[in-house]
């Protein structure tokens, strides 16, 4: 579960960082 968990904060990360651009 520990790839998955890490999965997902990418993914957080990647969105905020969107977010940050746009």
């Amino acid at each position: 579960m520990l790839i998955l968990s890490l999965l997902s904060l990418v993914f957080i990360l990647i969105i905020v960082f969107l977010h940050d651009i746009f």
